[in-house]
């Protein structure tokens, strides 16, 4: 029974990892060209809750990223 509960586990991962692929590789693509159009040198995910810099002319690109990606 564990090995069946193990084996499933696994095959969910693996399945899961495939479907989210196509969705991460859309969502860089989208980060990338809001980044080109406006002429930013870095964006960085802050979830980490790490910040290296954020100058007075920060802004939060997640409005570009999920207009881009037609979620508004």
């Amino acid at each position: 029974m564990q090995n069946y509960q193990q084996e499933a586990q696994s095959q969910l991962q693996k399945k899961e990892a495939e479907l989210f692929q196509p969705i991460l590789e859309k969502a860089q693509l989208a980060i990338a060209e809001v980044g080109k159009e406006n002429g930013f040198i870095y964006i960085f995910d802050i979830s980490s809750k790490v910040v290296l810099f954020q100058s007075d002319k920060s802004i939060d690109v997640m409005p570009l990223v999920k207009k881009k990606l037609g979620m508004e």
